[in-house]
């Protein structure tokens, strides 16, 4: 592994990506459970393909927000010091 110093920015955007992506797959773990167990799978998809799915598509949704609420947010301060 190398040392290389992200700037603060950067590590703020990627703590955010981290906290959003780990919130969504929760959310979408429920989701998607709740939709398999309710309606069953898509034709021709399984159960854990499709809970997995979910999961995904909410994890990086919520993830790409609050990175961006992230980075706004240390711009915001940036400029406030």
């Amino acid at each position: 592994m190398s040392n290389i110093q992200l700037p603060p920015w950067a590590e703020k955007m990627k703590f955010g990506f981290m906290m959003g992506s780990a919130a969504g797959m929760t959310v979408g773990l429920l989701s998607g459970a709740f939709t398999v167990l309710r309606f069953g799978p898509p034709l021709g998809k399984t159960y854990l393909g499709t809970i997995g799915r979910t999961m995904l598509s909410h994890g990086m949704m919520l993830g790409f927000f609050l990175s961006i609420g992230s980075l706004i947010r240390a711009q915001s301060r940036e400029e406030d010091d």
